[in-house]
């Protein structure tokens, strides 16, 4: 759960209302840690391995991270590591992402935390580890030490693309992933506005922008221009003191930059011919299978977190939705599933997926239409699988225990037979040759298999293709290498056609289809035949995109390719050639070395090597002799003398390389200086100060309905000008929180009170557990002036106990019962008011309410997607009869997006009262705001015992109290549009000017009593006339619902979010005089 917005007790005053997606607890960790020099590294029990390879990479790229940004660290670096993404979605660190109601002078405490998630892949992890370091560093240089100073995280605005470029550009190097998606933008001409770029897109364009900045200037000036920009608090410093060009130059130059580098990829095709289906804006491909018999093509859709799993008929030329999960709420989207795999029978789709922390297996049954789901037990993750040619059997790559490994599932006995079993990553397993042997993707620098050993090597940065038998083996195999190339990365391996694996690779600096040729030859004859094996490499397609993922039907003749272009995935449907039609060129590549003796092959002789376009023949070690061997004690020979063949040594294994080893600069085979590992330590609760808020607004911080006091007065419903402290303590884990809060008003009486209107409260924030739960304690005190002499101190005490249950990341119910207590104190001011006794009303308060949120934040105060809330709740007096105040409503808002960040948001609100007691709505104006008027012509039914009131909004065009009653119903509609950050191609320096809005708006609505609006019971219908002893009772014919339109500028400023709004009221037909409205806070 987050934090901050969760603190809102309150149902319903004005826009101010609790949402908040969840975080949902299925399992449960038990942490432990190990302490270092500089470092903590904190990981559940099991997890041992994969902690202490993240403490050496830790080890190994602190200090580089700190050289290179030269900003060395003086506080110790929490790590936690989790084993999955699924783990680290459940957990509450980094929840609080609710945007506060009012962005006030939030003071950021720069955090020296970070947090990993192992997906099966050790390079990704580096990478990510890398990236996060350089996100502490980078924080550390902006904000400054705790110990030594807190600064402001208003006073220096960063884009976006600034520094999640730079945290992409030191955590991961230029390869081909990030190229294919930073030629995609330039050529489809999204990075024109380097400004108004976010999330993925602004990563990847920052990345290429400082990527160019160390191309053409060297890297070393990159930590002097951030250096200058963070002393400066501006951008373009950086810039003109250490490269002599404003901003503008350097970005013409970035484009010219790029643009050059493509322009022969900017006037080809892709693909030549249209593509078999071009996704929807917004939707990611990351998955694509095609049955054997050719007729099926599944794949999956993925849009913000939500999933969805197609199957393509073509010979129906109809597709359908066969499974749908997941939520869109874009926040930690995991891609890695759901996981496709047809069965041999062509009827079956199998389908790995991940719900509520655990794996899921699914059978989709096209002939009986029914889904099969079960629980996927004795694995962490399934990170890719096939079936058997006989569909018994599913060959997976799998983490278990931190680790990638290759398995053998037996579907019918759950039986498991392990393949590998070391640190290194294993991948994208394939059977060939009849399921006899398999082939996958490796970081593994020898070609030797050590099953259960502990390496302390770091791996290859690269992967190569490997293959074994498909069987359990010995304690020490050797295995074939099939490709082993500097820098370069070889992934997905399928088997094509007979003798022939297909493998993506980045050879030519875009991923491309190659195939691996494998051919024999009889090597010598003793007892048994002997066999060289040798490969050849090919590259089959030149295209300008990445291939992100393919598959082949050699049966119906077509290939499958998913490539992106123009920010849309693509499948493409080719046709299928035999590797006799393709008419292969062998790739020039580095060949097959022996070793003469054991020795390693030298210097020249690799170099040679490098450029040889084949590959010299060779004894295959991955394979047993006997598999070959010809028993030539029953064979019959001719009459012919056979020629004598000279008895060759049997090759040892050990001794050959199929490929010689490269001299990577970096050197990644090389053995690390091993790190001692601590003893691990157990982990106990301890809190670090949050964040620290200092405010000053009109509103109270835990808002409550205030007392009704038999006429309605602006004095409760506004606070008045007032200053605002919060602070709070949480744990490492964000599971436990403790939230302190003072307000006061700078509005002294005097001979009265210096504060006349205060507020305190503390809260306690529970999140370990599936139940979330809050404790809250609050005391507000306020000044109510009745008249000239007479003034009443109006205390009230809350103690609030609330659970929540989420059922999912994006619904939730919540609810709790409390205790109220009203003191009404009449002060002192002359002889009458002595003898007034205080008054006291206790309350036990009940409420209940569903919240749903799929919104996601685009900018500030600027969503997408849905959230709504339906609440009821319960208020009964413990000292007097008859009582009992009911409440029931909903305030549902739906955010819309026109164009980039233009939004369209609308919102409708309606709340009921009922019961012996009720709560009056107070329609009118805005919240939050410093210039309140009021409207004291509205009449109040006075028979309907009101004992609280709360305020309406928006209703802008009209004065407070402009409509009452016991129900309301209010329709608000809003474009937002941030005009100068849409227009702007360049970063704007003032954080007030980037987030500067224009609004247009318009409200309508109405407060009432009785069973509608137009009731006779509803007072605003009537007007009574006293006449003689009685009073005469006439129509008013007033329209009951109003309305209002008008315009208005949001923007943020010294860190509080502005609001001025001009506005027209209508009221019964007639157009009002204009309003002007200042207000603090973001809007719905």
């Amino acid at each position: 759960m987050g934090l901050g917005a969760q603190l809102k007790a309150q149902f319903f005053y004005g826009l101010r209302q609790e949402y908040g997606k969840n975080r949902v607890q299925y399992n449960e960790f038990d942490w432990v840690f190990y302490r270092f020099e500089r470092y903590d590294v904190y990981f559940y029990r099991g997890n041992e391995d994969l902690a202490e390879q993240v403490a050496r990479l830790t080890d190994k790229h602190l200090v580089r991270v700190e050289n290179f940004l030269d900003a060395p660290l003086d506080e110790r670096v929490q790590i936690l590591v989790f084993n999955n993404l699924s783990d680290l979605k459940q957990s509450n660190v980094n929840s609080s992402t609710e945007e506060d109601y009012n962005t006030s002078g939030v003071t950021r405490i720069s955090g020296r935390r970070l947090f990993l998630y192992f997906n099966g892949s050790y390079e990704e992890l580096e990478n990510n580890l890398r990236s996060g370091l350089a996100e502490v560093v980078l924080s550390n240089l902006v904000y400054g030490s705790f110990t030594e100073s807190i600064k402001n995280s208003t006073l220096l605005n960063l884009p976006e693309w600034y520094t999640e470029g730079l945290i992409s550009f030191v955590g991961d190097n230029w390869n081909s992933e990030v190229d294919n998606r930073v030629k995609d933008g330039f050529l489809s001409g999204r990075y024109k506005r380097i400004n108004s770029l976010t999330g993925e897109e602004a990563r990847y364009a920052g990345h290429s922008m400082w990527h160019y900045i160390a191309q053409t200037y060297g890297a070393k000036v990159v930590k002097n221009i951030v250096y200058m920009a963070i002393i400066n608090r501006n951008i373009e410093s950086g810039f003109n003191y250490i490269l002599g060009k404003d901003l503008d130059a350097i970005t013409e130059g970035w484009r010219n930059f790029y643009m050059n580098l493509y322009k022969d990829a900017q006037n080809e095709d892709v693909l030549k011919g249209k593509p078999f289906l071009k996704a929807p804006k917004w939707r990611v491909v990351t998955r694509l299978t095609a049955s054997e018999n050719g007729r099926y093509l599944a794949y999956v859709y993925q849009k913000f977190g939500e999933y969805k799993v197609y199957i393509y008929d073509f010979e129906k030329e109809k597709r359908k939705r066969i499974l749908k999960g997941g939520y869109k709420i874009a926040q930690n989207t995991d891609y890695s599933f759901p996981l496709l795999a047809w069965h041999p029978n062509n009827s079956i789709l199998a389908m790995f997926t991940e719900e509520k922390g655990f794996v899921y297996l699914n059978f989709y049954n096209l002939e009986e239409k029914e889904l099969e789901k079960k629980q996927f037990f004795k694995f962490d993750k399934i990170l890719s699988f096939s079936y058997s040619r006989d569909g018994k059997k599913f060959l997976l790559s799998a983490t278990k225990d931190g680790q990638s490994d290759i398995f053998i599932y037996t579907i019918l006995n759950t039986k498991i037979e392990q393949l590998t079993k070391d640190s290194y990553d294993d991948l994208e397993p394939t059977f060939f040759d009849n399921d006899k042997r398999v082939a996958f993707t490796s970081n593994r620098i020898t070609d030797t298999l050590k099953q259960g050993e502990e390496s302390f090597d770091f791996p290859k940065e690269t992967y190569d293709i490997f293959a074994m038998e498909a069987e359990v083996p010995e304690d020490t195999t050797v295995i074939w290498r099939m490709t082993n190339s500097d820098r370069i990365n070889e992934r997905k391996p399928d088997e094509y056609a007979p003798g022939y694996l297909a493998f993506v690779s980045n050879r030519s600096g875009t991923v491309n289809r190659h195939l691996i040729q494998i051919d024999s030859a009889i090597s010598y004859v003793d007892t048994t035949t002997h066999y060289d094996y040798s490969f050849k490499e090919f590259q089959v397609t030149d295209y300008n995109r990445n291939i992100l993922a393919q598959d082949f039907d050699p049966e119906r003749g077509k290939t499958f390719d998913l490539i992106l272009r123009d920010n849309r995935y693509r499948i493409f449907n080719t046709p299928y050639e035999s590797p006799a039609d393709l008419q292969l060129q062998p790739v020039r590549s580095p060949g097959i070395v022996e070793e003469e003796n054991g020795a390693t092959t030298g210097k020249e002789e690799a170099q040679q090597a490098e450029w040889s376009e084949t590959s010299s023949a060779m004894y295959y070690p991955g394979v047993k002799m006997e598999d070959f061997e010809v028993n030539i004690e029953d064979y019959e020979f001719d009459n012919s003398e056979p020629e004598e063949t000279p008895r060759k040594e049997k090759p040892q294994a050990k001794r050959v390389n199929i490929l010689p080893l490269p001299e990577l600069a970096t050197n990644p085979g090389e053995k690390e200086e091993e790190l001692e590992i601590p003893p691990q330590r157990n982990y106990f609760l301890s809190f670090y100060q949050d964040d620290l808020n200092v405010g000053f607004d009109n509103v109270f911080s835990n808002p409550q309905y205030q007392r009704f006091t038999g006429f309605v007065t602006p004095d409760l419903l506004n606070f008045g000008f007032n200053a605002n402290v919060k602070v709070g303590v949480t744990d490492l884990m964000h599971d436990y929180s403790v939230i302190g809060a003072v307000r006061t008003t700078f509005q002294p009486l005097s001979g009265t009170s210096l504060t006349p209107n205060a507020e305190f409260y503390v809260a306690l924030l529970d999140y370990k557990d599936r139940w979330d739960k809050q404790y809250t304690f609050s005391r507000r005190s306020q000044l109510l002036v009745q008249d000239f002499n007479t003034y009443q101190r109006i205390i009230t005490h809350e103690v609030f106990p609330k659970f929540i249950f989420p059922f999912n990341p994006v619904a939730s119910i919540r609810g709790g019962i409390g205790y109220r207590i009203d003191k009404n104190v009449t002060l002192s001011r002359e002889p009458a008011s002595l003898s007034t006794n205080d008054l006291y009303r206790d309350y036990l308060v009940a409420r209940l309410s569903y919240v749903y949120d799929n919104t996601r934040k685009l900018g500030l105060n600027l969503y997408a997607g849905l959230r709504y809330k339906i609440f009821t709740e319960y208020y009964r007096n413990l000292k007097t009869s008859p009582t009992g105040l009911h409440t029931a409503g909903i305030d549902a808002r739906h955010y819309t997006v026109i164009h980039r960040n233009l939004i369209w948001a609308n919102r409708f609100a309606s709340g009921v009262s009922f019961g012996p007691e009720k709560l009056i709505y107070i329609m009118g104006g805005v919240d939050n705001s410093f210039s309140t008027q009021f409207e004291p012509n509205t009449p109040i039914a006075q028979d309907n015992n009101y004992v609280f009131q709360t305020l309406v909004t928006n209703m802008r065009g009209s004065f407070q109290n402009i409509r009452n009653g016991d129900k309301f119903a209010v329709i608000n509609s809003e474009l937002r549009w941030p005009f100068l950050s849409y227009f702007f191609r360049r970063p704007l320096r003032s954080d007030f000017f980037k987030n500067l809005q224009l609004i247009a708006f318009g409200d309508v609505g109405t407060a009432w009593n009785g069973l509608t609006p137009y009731s006779p019971e509803n007072v605003i219908n009537s007007k009574e006339i006293p006449f003689g002893s009685g009073k005469i009772v006439l129509d008013s014919q007033k329209e009951p619902i109003v309305a209002g339109v008008g315009g208005g500028l949001r923007t943020r400023l010294f860190g509080y979010f502005v609001r001025f709004d001009v506005a027209w009221g209508i009221e019964d037909g007639l157009v009002k005089p204009r309003i002007f409205y200042f207000s603090l806070g973001t809007d719905f």
